[in-house]
C-alpha cells in the first residue's frame, strides 16, 4: 500500500490575528453580506477583494500562513459565536 501523507494541524490563530478578523468584520460586515442585487455590479469582485485583504492583514502579523478557506472557516465561526 502506498503510505499516506500525514495532515498537519494547523497553529491556533493568536489573539492579534482574531483581533484583526474581527476589527475587519466591524468595519465590513455590511459589504461581506451584502448580496449582488443590493451591493450593485462588480459586487462579488469587491467581496473577493476583501476576502484577499483580511488574508494579507491576517498574514502580515507574522504568526504563519493562513489560507483563504482558514481565514473565511474563522470568520464563520466568530460570526456564530457573536449571534
Amino acid at each position: 500500500m502506498a503510505e499516506e501523507a500525514k495532515r498537519t494541524k494547523s497553529k491556533m490563530f493568536t489573539s492579534r490575528e482574531v483581533d484583526i478578523i474581527v476589527d475587519f468584520m466591524k468595519e465590513n460586515a455590511n459589504t461581506m453580506r451584502s448580496s449582488h442585487a443590493s451591493a450593485g455590479p462588480g459586487a462579488a469582485h469587491k467581496v473577493n477583494q476583501l476576502w484577499l485583504s483580511l488574508v494579507n492583514s491576517v498574514n502580515a502579523c507574522g504568526s504563519g500562513p493562513r489560507t483563504l478557506t482558514q481565514v473565511k472557516e474563522k470568520w464563520r465561526n466568530s460570526v456564530r459565536m457573536i449571534i
